[in-house]
């Protein structure tokens, strides 16, 4: 680790963003969920994520090369609502340990503010992710509840869910 920047990825990222995300989905597809079948996406569906104005997504580097990725967006992409849901966290392996994911949520909080009307933050993970638990708690989410989910895995999972207020 060298020079580690996060920002936020523009629409020439599009294949940068799908690298990264393909990779996330399979080493990690107990983590995610997902409600399209992100490997048959052509360009447009990458750019059309990344350009969504209800929300932003990150790419974390090192010197240049992606080496993970976190979004935020508005509850049911509604430019009106005043909640804001954060996933797609993933690092690669490799740059885990070294307190990264703050950069993640850091950059999805200053996001959310800057957007004035977002009052609340929503975040979940699957049951089992002490890790994303404990990331979590300390950015002072506190639980809400839970709800079964699909994960890429093919499991049915608890999938527990977090909220802070901005």
């Amino acid at each position: 680790m060298s020079e580690i920047k996060i920002r936020q990825l523009n629409e020439n990222d599009w294949p940068l963003y799908r690298e990264i995300r393909m990779e996330a989905l399979a080493k990690e597809s107990e983590c995610f969920t997902t409600s399209e079948d992100e490997s048959e996406f052509i360009s447009e569906n990458w750019i059309e994520r990344i350009t969504n104005k209800n929300g932003a997504i990150f790419g974390l580097f090192d010197t240049g090369q992606i080496i993970g990725v976190t979004s935020i967006h508005r509850e049911n992409d509604d430019p009106r609502s005043y909640r804001a849901w954060m996933g797609q966290s993933y690092i690669k392996a490799e740059y885990r340990g070294h307190h990264l994911s703050d950069l993640l949520f850091e950059a999805r909080i200053a996001w959310a503010k800057k957007q004035g009307n977002i009052i609340a933050l929503v975040v979940a993970h699957r049951e089992e992710n002490e890790v994303s638990k404990k990331a979590i708690q300390h950015y002072g989410f506190k639980y809400i509840g839970s709800r079964t989910k699909t994960y890429v895995d093919g499991e049915q999972a608890k999938s527990l869910v977090y909220e802070r207020s901005l």
